[in-house]
């Protein structure tokens, strides 16, 4: 189960700062060959919170990872394998200047 929050702020770094602060967990910048950097936060219980770019670049030119936010730059997404670890994270969120609850989504959308 999957919640996205997009963001109009294409810093990543300051994105995820704001993000963790608000859910009291560190995100860990990282580094992936297909999607560049992106900051992540995962429990021992296996929640994850990632803040990533939405537009990315290959050699075929530029595209969004997720289409259908298109008017963002940055997303945000939470998973979890229920709904009660989500709903406290968007609780949490809420408050988020310039961070818009987009959607949840069952099953492996990210």
């Amino acid at each position: 189960m999957y919640d996205y929050y997009g963001s109009q702020d294409g810093d990543l770094k300051a994105v995820s700062e704001t993000v963790a602060a608000a859910v009291g967990a560190e995100l860990s910048r990282r580094e992936s060959s297909y999607i560049g950097e992106y900051y992540q936060f995962k429990s021992a219980s296996g929640e994850e919170l990632a803040v990533r770019a939405n537009l990315l670049t290959d050699e075929d030119g530029e595209f969004y990872q997720w289409p259908e936010y298109s008017g963002y730059v940055t997303v945000v997404y939470a998973r979890a394998g229920d709904s009660s670890w989500l709903d406290e994270t968007r609780a949490q969120l809420a408050g988020v200047a310039g961070l818009v609850f987009l959607a949840r989504e069952d099953g492996d959308a990210a």
